[in-house]
């Protein structure tokens, strides 16, 4: 859903930076209006301390910038199935019976026209797997290189957690599974 943020306290982080909030619940929206970061106050197994990557963000919190990020990892990636050349991709929007689907030759990403109403996490989650695609043929794997590029520029574990609830197929046991192990290293839960 969208909130008017009208009324909100708006900033622009301008690098990867870590918050820290005591006023709980947490409500951090983005430049949309469309919940962005949220911990409730029963989200006890989560702190106060987050992450935000770029962008420009709306909230009614008190929000106190941290000298330094919250350090959030995932295990390390396995090694390259194959190793296309990165490059530049475009983004663009049309029918797509898979969701998505990247070209690597034409560095074109298209994603179906569902995605544009979704939330900026999972877009940037289903971008960032469809990129794993030039390092990985496994499914599992593309996952966490997505994962483990979001952790790297702002985005917390709970954010991935919630993508994994609202992405990957509900009877793909394993798939989820390896999901929560890659983000499950004992590193802080934000």
């Amino acid at each position: 859903y969208i909130v008017d943020v009208k009324k909100m306290k708006s900033f622009r982080v301008n690098k990867k930076s870590g918050f820290n909030c005591n006023d709980l619940p947490i409500y951090v929206y983005d430049e949309k209006g469309k919940l962005f970061y949220y911990v409730s106050h029963l989200d006890i197994w989560y702190n106060s301390y987050f992450n935000l990557p770029v962008g420009e963000y709306y909230t009614s919190n008190e929000i106190l910038v941290m000298p330094d990020f919250v350090k959030q990892t995932c295990l390390p990636l396995p090694r390259f199935e194959h190793n296309l050349k990165l490059k530049k991709f475009k983004i663009k929007y049309g029918y797509n019976e898979r969701t998505a689907t990247i070209n690597h030759e034409s560095g074109i990403i298209t994603l179906d026209n569902s995605l544009q109403d979704v939330s900026r996490t999972y877009r940037n989650f289903i971008i960032w797997h469809e990129i794993g695609h030039t390092r990985y043929e496994t499914e599992y794997y593309c996952d966490h290189f997505a994962a483990s590029q979001m952790l790297k520029i702002g985005y917390n574990k709970s954010q991935l957690y919630n993508v994994l609830h609202n992405s990957v197929n509900i009877n793909d046991y394993k798939r989820r599974d390896y999901f929560k192990k890659i983000l499950n290293n004992n590193s802080i839960y934000a």
